[in-house]
């Protein structure tokens, strides 16, 4: 499957901030297009201060914006780190690993000190903080009297996705995005297995994915087939994942990891492992052809490649969990301080954060919540893709995102310092350095130390 280096690619492409404004017209969309709304009336005015982990370009340029459109404002962005690029010897650029001066765990260590000591920032991006905990603390202001005042509903935002950033206690966190997962399966194989997924499935756990895909990959006569671009370690972290609630109850505190079935889970992954069901780090994928069962993409970059008119792909659709609700993980996530002194003019930045102005700019890298915005982001993304060797339309590439993007209804498991741990552990299982029981009391462990702390 020699496409994929065209993947990869693109994958670059999509993500590497575009400078150039392409704007052109919305293209042949039916869909009434939705109209933003603001409080003429109301007084905007006062200081108030934004904190990042890393620089990003759009708030930046989004607080310049702001305060132009209104004077009486200040907005202090302030960076913990900004991101430092070298050249390669063959030219390439890449980001350097930070310091650990600037590492996140010493950002999350000094915000969390202004945070109990009342001296943190008014905005704070809540994408790398471990949020159950600072909902218990009533450190975030509880958002949603202010997303009433706004009268925000389906007609402008994908309210679908805004409600992932609710808990049982209230909204304390927007998110301005989302990324979910997009599975797919390898038409050829289809072909030759006869084998075929459900044709009314609008969503696919992860589990049913990789039973399928085991299936297409034992009915082939075709060389270098696998399961996927991916190994053992993959498997077991995604079928955890599926599993969380099952190994962790965070009402409790209390984990479980050291049950039989999350060792079953690293077992059968590993025997996956070991029966070739994954390369083993030999393939060219300049000189031979190859095929996975199925395919985990990101949205923009999935639907293009469904759309081709010769894909390889059968039955693109986004992941879903045990009871077949589509998975989304917020990004960009903003919460409001509760000791904030300036909590409206806070949320009046917020709210522009969310708006078709800022979510149509080419240096917000992403299909936002704003749905006029949306239709521009998807459009730019999908003239990038066309080329005269694959072409698709782009109102049938903006509908399939669309469709997607309205079927997310659940969140994913959102702790990332827990999915970092985690991850952490299994690999180590992979790589020898533990067994499969000492995996799962290494992570009880940890887990524990950290409801503990």
């Amino acid at each position: 499957m020699k496409k994929i280096i065209w993947i990869l690619i693109l994958s670059l492409i999509v993500f590497s901030g575009c400078s150039q404004n392409l704007n052109g017209d919305k293209g042949d969309i039916d869909e009434e297009q939705p109209t933003s709304t603001n409080k003429a009336d109301k007084i905007i005015e006062g200081e108030i201060t934004v904190s990042l982990l890393d620089e990003i370009e759009f708030v930046n340029i989004a607080a310049e914006m702001f305060m132009e459109k209104y004077p009486n404002t200040n907005i202090k962005v302030e960076t913990f780190r900004e991101t430092e690029l070298i050249e390669t010897a063959d030219g390439a650029v890449m980001s350097v690993a930070p310091s650990e001066e600037f590492s996140t765990e010493n950002y999350l260590q000094q915000l969390n000190t202004k945070i109990i000591s009342g001296k943190a920032a008014d905005v704070i991006l809540t994408s790398p903080l471990p949020m159950t905990k600072y909902i218990e603390m009533d450190a975030f202001e509880d958002l949603t009297p202010y997303i009433k005042e706004k009268g925000m509903d389906d007609k402008n935002y994908f309210m679908n996705i805004i409600n992932l950033g609710k808990s049982e206690k209230g909204q304390f966190e927007i998110p301005l995005g989302v990324f979910f997962d997009v599975i797919s399966f390898d038409k050829e194989l289809v072909l030759d297995s006869g084998i075929k997924p459900n044709e009314n499935l609008k969503t696919i756990s992860y589990s049913d994915a990789l039973e399928i895909g085991i299936a297409l990959v034992d009915n082939t006569n075709r060389e270098n087939t696998y399961l996927s671009i991916g190994d053992g370690y993959r498997v077991a972290y995604q079928l955890t994942m599926e599993e969380i609630d099952k190994f962790i109850d965070f009402n409790k505190k209390e984990s479980k990891f050291d049950s039989k079935e999350f060792i079953d889970i690293l077992k059968y992954a590993k025997k996956l492992d070991e029966e070739g069901y994954f390369n083993k780090g030999t393939i060219d994928f300049y000189n031979m052809e190859y095929h996975f069962a199925y395919d985990i993409d990101f949205p923009n970059q999935a639907a293009a490649f469904t759309l081709y008119d010769d894909s390889i792909r059968h039955q693109s659709m986004p992941i879903c969990d045990k009871n077949g609700k589509a998975l989304g993980r917020m990004s960009y996530t903003f919460g409001i301080n509760s000791q904030s002194s300036n909590k409206n003019l806070a949320w009046e930045f917020i709210h522009f954060l969310m708006s078709e102005e800022v979510q149509s700019m080419p240096s917000f890298h992403m299909t936002g919540i704003n749905k006029y915005a949306f239709d521009v982001a998807s459009e730019r993304y999908a003239k990038m893709m066309i080329s005269d060797e694959n072409y698709f339309e782009v109102s049938d590439y903006i509908k399939l995102l669309r469709d997607w993007y309205n079927q997310i209804e659940a969140s994913d498991f959102t702790d990332n310092y827990l999915k970092g741990l985690i991850s952490e552990e299994i690999d180590k299982y992979f790589k020898g350095l533990a067994t499969a029981e000492e995996t799962g009391k290494n992570i009880q462990n940890r887990i524990d130390k950290y409801f503990n702390e």
